[in-house]
């Protein structure tokens, strides 16, 4: 049904005028999510599509990494997540720029140190050849979550 709706949506939003911000921004969110539930599926040719090729990934604790870096970390088989979901998720168009803030709620697999972490987070999309690519994630506040 998801892949469905997705259709739908990419469909629909290459019949609408540029104006129409609401498709817009469901689209946007659509990719924002899908990218998280790459990293967690390791589908590297969505984040390859996805970031842009000057992506900055400014972790919470500082770390930098970089379109190679972040999805190197990401294919790695002991780099493990149960899911990578979104919540309270925000788009603001900027014409061909959308910032999107929210919340990323990621579960670990068992057995580890902790259960999960939630992160509050800005990504910046730019639409490039038609497709919106990331260029920058800042995490502003990380905490754990419990089961």
């Amino acid at each position: 049904m998801f892949s469905f709706l997705m259709g739908f949506v990419a469909c629909y939003s290459y019949a609408q005028k540029p104006s129409d911000t609401t498709v817009i921004k469901i689209v946007v969110d659509s990719i924002n999510r899908e990218v998280d539930r790459a990293v967690v599926k390791k589908n590297i040719s969505y984040m390859q599509k996805h970031f842009s090729t000057d992506f900055k990934f400014t972790h919470g604790t500082g770390m930098l990494d970089n379109k190679e870096s972040w999805i190197g970390k990401a294919q790695l088989t002991r780099v493990q997540y149960m899911s990578r979901e979104h919540d309270s998720i925000n788009v603001e168009l900027h014409n061909d720029i959308a910032i999107v803030t929210g919340v990323l709620r990621v579960v670990l697999p068992p057995g580890g140190n902790r259960y999960g972490y939630a992160i509050r987070y800005e990504r910046i999309y730019r639409l490039n050849k038609n497709v919106w690519q990331m260029i920058s994630h800042r995490t502003f506040a990380e905490w754990d979550i419990k089961q």
